[in-house]
């Protein structure tokens, strides 16, 4: 059926983009590695504070307590009608002391490890502030997909599938949301909601170190 051939599309698509990924970027990750681990002791100008990171932990923490208080149900344009201003203030803060510890004599793996949750932390203000996925055409997206779980054929649009490229990125969009969404259990609401923001947070900054 329909569910099955998407759920098979796309599960290969994931592990050939997972392999060939794996096969682009380790070499290459592995020579940056060896560069940083090189060079990192010259790099660092900074002596290594422990309370660095214990700075950065708990305004990692006051961060996420700022955007749960702000959290609403509310009908909103922007997620910054909720947000609290001192949600800014705590990020300059914030960035002010990853910035110590780029600059410290401590290991790579601690700084990207810090880099990483500054990442992620950039991205959680979206799902965190409200209680639904943000933006009109995600909705439209979710119906689509509701009836791809339901087993219903979605036939193209001609002929704006053909003029259009970017078009056909929809169907890769739909078939892998219905494929975590039946894998997982987990609602397309939630999925909509969180999946970007945890997926961009991590990668960008693996995909910045293999580059």
């Amino acid at each position: 059926n329909i569910i099955f051939l998407a759920d098979l599309h796309f599960c290969s698509f994931l592990f050939i983009f997972f392999f060939l990924a794996v096969l682009l970027f380790r070499t290459r990750v592995q020579k940056n590695i060896q560069k940083i681990k090189t060079t990192e002791e010259n790099f660092g100008f900074i002596p290594k504070r422990k309370f660095a990171f214990f700075c950065f932990f708990a305004l990692s923490l006051l961060q996420i307590a700022i955007l749960i208080l702000c959290r609403t149900d509310i009908p909103l344009l922007s997620p910054w009608q909720a947000i609290h201003p001192w949600y800014l203030y705590n990020f300059f803060l914030l960035t002010f002391v990853l910035g110590i510890i780029f600059f410290s004599k401590v290991s790579y793996q601690a700084k990207f490890l810090c880099i990483i949750a500054y990442s992620l932390l950039l991205h959680l203000y979206l799902p965190l502030v409200h209680e639904l996925p943000w933006g009109g055409d995600v909705w439209r997206m979710i119906g689509v997909e509701q009836k791809l779980s339901a087993g219903e054929v979605i036939l193209p649009a001609f002929p704006q599938s053909i003029i259009n490229p970017y078009k056909y990125t929809y169907g890769q969009t739909w078939g892998l949301m219905t494929l975590l969404s039946e894998t997982l259990h987990v609602s397309l609401e939630n999925l909509h909601q969180w999946f970007m923001a945890i997926f961009w947070g991590i990668f960008l900054p693996v995909i910045s170190l293999a580059l």
